[in-house]
């Protein structure tokens, strides 16, 4: 049996499922990753549009992108159009949050090289806590 691997796009950085899941074949894993983004996105559609949830096997390749606004009731009501709409710029929404988080690493990395040029103490976290430079 095929063993599939969830991963999250939230434009903070990816959040990888390291245990996976045996599931019969690549349809009852999209099932299973349709039920996951449903769940996430509960009562939280607003927060979550943008998010982006890809199946992936053992060997890292993305078999598929289930994007949270493509999946997202709340919008049922709305046109063809006015939907796709939304569902771009939950796109470009993800994009944008991802460059931003990419640059303010970059800005707590070169603060923590400019400290270490002068021999100062610096410790920079980010990302839930995790250390990304010390001295």
């Amino acid at each position: 049996m095929p063993r599939y691997f969830l991963s999250l796009r939230n434009g903070h950085g990816e959040i990888l499922d390291s245990e996976g899941h045996d599931l019969t074949n690549l349809d009852a894993a999209m099932e299973y990753a349709k039920g996951v983004v449903q769940e996430l996105m509960k009562n939280c559609e607003l927060q979550t549009r943008h998010w982006e949830l890809r199946v992936q096997i053992e060997s890292g390749e993305v078999l598929a992108t289930l994007r949270f606004a493509q999946l997202d009731s709340t919008l049922d009501h709305l046109t063809p159009q006015l939907r796709r709409t939304v569902e771009d710029l939950s796109e470009k929404r993800l994009a944008l949050i991802e460059a931003t988080t990419t640059a303010g690493n970059t800005m707590r990395q070169t603060r923590a090289l400019v400290a270490r040029s002068k021999g100062r103490p610096h410790l920079a976290t980010h990302q839930w806590g995790r250390s990304t430079n010390s001295i």
